[in-house]
């Protein structure tokens, strides 16, 4: 009998992490790109702070704050100076540092585009906490995705967390042989080098061994058929999430367009 594994988000976690996972990438999706074509960062700023309040909601927001300030702080500082400083778009002054002169417009293409790709960040950190990668992929064949693009979603998915896990393990074992990790900069830069080949070696030999079994089993062999023992339950909140989605994106053409950004601004 086919056995039905159903996810059950705990009570206290947002709505976006109980929608269906291709609901979910969707929306993420759809609210990032909507927050791409909005011309200013209100859009993108209201969309990290709603993924922060879920973050709070699931007790994530310390690693979602990390990440956040990880990745924003030193690629606001590269595009600020670089847009900023040299678009040939600035009219409009604001300060000077030295013989570089800052211009309004390029740091608010430069802020805008930040926070972005800050609004994907987060949607997909959220996602990322809620939805396990094989829930994803038994979601995507559901929706008719062939079993080879579902694997390599899967890999992709799982590759990194693998190669972390391998590297603290090859790290953990040359440790107990009195290599030693710790210390200045140019210590770990050492420690670090001779981690990268049974890393590689590693990972390519899984990815060998995973694929002869694959074969064995016949997988992508033509008419062979796939059952998957994960159901995916599905609800009205997806079809909301969607929709809301959806409407974020033609008031975004619309507001871009200026059909209604007079009325807004008043």
């Amino acid at each position: 009998m086919k056995e039905s594994i159903h996810t059950q988000p705990s009570s206290r976690i947002g709505i976006l992490h109980q929608l269906n996972p291709i609901s979910m990438l969707s929306f993420v999706l759809l609210g990032g790109v909507a927050a791409a074509i909005w011309p200013t960062v209100h859009l993108a700023s209201v969309l990290i702070a709603f993924y922060a309040v879920l973050a709070v909601r699931n007790r994530g927001f310390k690693d979602f704050l990390k990440v956040i300030l990880g990745f924003g702080i030193p690629m606001t500082l590269m595009l600020v100076l670089i847009q900023g400083g040299f678009n040939v778009r600035n009219s409009t002054p604001l300060f000077s540092i030295g013989w570089i002169h800052f211009g309004a417009e390029g740091v608010r293409y430069a802020l805008h585009t930040v926070l972005t790709i800050l609004a994907f960040l987060a949607g997909l950190l959220q996602m990322n906490a809620a939805v396990k990668p094989g829930t994803l992929v038994a979601a995507l064949g559901e929706r008719g995705v062939p079993p080879k693009v579902q694997y390599l979603v899967l890999a992709s998915l799982y590759v990194v967390p693998q190669m972390q896990r391998r590297v603290r393990a090859i790290r953990e074992a040359q440790e107990a042989r009195g290599l030693k990790t710790g210390g200045s900069l140019l210590t770990r830069i050492k420690a670090t080098v001779p981690l990268f080949g049974p890393v590689i070696l590693s990972s390519l030999s899984d990815a060998v061994e995973r694929g002869m079994a694959l074969e064995a089993r016949g997988f992508g062999r033509p008419g062979a058929s796939h059952e998957s023992y994960v159901t995916i339950p599905k609800s009205n909140k997806d079809l909301i999430a969607l929709c809301f989605g959806v409407l974020l994106l033609i008031t975004s053409l619309l507001y871009r367009f200026s059909i209604f950004q007079s009325w807004l601004v008043r």
